[in-house]
């Protein structure tokens, strides 16, 4: 149990740290360098434990495994890049308003923006 909570510390730790969403296997890499004894699974396991705990959000495009961030965040979108496949956060919000512009009948519930391209490194 107290392992757990070392594992969970160090996962929350990368999360912090980071400035975009992570997919599992940046978690792994992030983590094993800095205790190689955790494996996958584990990682796995403590992932769902924080999104049980409201602590991450998964982040999920249609046909690609989800990536997760701090649930913290403000409503904002996300960038992929082609080249490498990395995720970014996109801050701030489209207007809403001229994106529904002539759907007078309709009730917007929600809304995820996702754009794509190449990433500075990419670039």
């Amino acid at each position: 149990m107290i392992r757990s909570t070392k594992q969970r510390a160090l996962i929350r730790e990368i999360f912090e740290a980071a400035e975009r969403p992570l997919s599992p296997q940046d978690v792994v890499d992030a983590v094993q360098e800095r205790d190689g004894t955790i494996g996958i699974a584990t990682v796995y396991r403590n992932l769902k434990r924080l999104r049980e705990e409201g602590w991450l959000v998964a982040v999920e495009l249609p046909g690609q495994p989800a990536c997760y961030e701090r649930a913290e965040h403000d409503h904002h979108h996300h960038f992929q890049c082609d080249s490498c496949g990395t995720i970014y956060d996109v801050p701030g919000c489209a207007n809403l308003r001229e994106l529904t512009h002539g759907m007078q009948d309709f009730e917007v519930l929600r809304h995820e923006i996702w754009l794509f391209g190449k990433c500075a490194t990419c670039k």
